[in-house]
């Protein structure tokens, strides 16, 4: 019987030691925009204050930055629903009323990027979210959790958009926009 156990373990070890090495190069995105009738500057805004992502962000419910660290290579410190807190992500692009990038480390040694890139249109600003993941995790998601992850960037342009058409007033300290 230990016998079999052990074969078994050695077994399972080699599986999931071969899907980590097959599925190193594998990449997953997926993304969300909507048009808002504003311009990049009053939406950077939004994105610029990360201590105010939970009041309109999905599944964030902490954020900010390390002291001085608005800019390339700067930390981000994260706190999202259903995940252990862990490392810092890292600040990938930050160019003011244009792009918002970051990165963190997801399951099974991998990466995870999330960006928001503001683009001006005739009535306003085109804002694209997109989050890919490289790596095994990419493999699950696009296996078991593509829907998810579809749902979860129109949720998040959604209630992006939700609180930046609210007048300023309204929105009360800690309130939070459902999906």
């Amino acid at each position: 019987m230990l016998k079999k156990l052990l074969v078994i373990a050695v077994l399972l070890g080699v599986a999931i030691g071969l899907l980590l090495l097959t599925a190193r190069g594998q990449r997953f995105t997926c993304e969300s925009a909507v048009l808002l009738p504003m311009s990049q500057e009053s939406v950077w805004q939004a994105l610029a204050v990360v201590e105010n992502w939970p009041l309109w962000w999905p599944g964030v419910k902490q954020a900010r930055l390390a002291p001085a660290s608005a800019g390339a290579g700067g930390q981000l410190l994260l706190s999202l629903t259903g995940m252990p807190d862990g490392d810092p992500a890292t600040l990938l692009i930050w160019q003011p009323s244009e792009i918002l990038r970051f990165q963190r480390r997801g399951v099974l040694m991998s990466r995870t990027e999330t960006e928001f890139a503001l683009q001006p249109a005739a009535n306003g600003v085109m804002v694209r979210f997109s989050l890919e993941v490289r790596g095994p995790q990419a493999l699950l998601a696009r296996w078991l959790r593509q829907e998810d992850f579809s749902l979860y960037t129109e949720a998040v342009t959604l209630s992006l958009q939700r609180y930046l058409e609210r007048p300023p007033a309204v929105v009360q300290e800690g309130e939070a926009f459902a999906r």
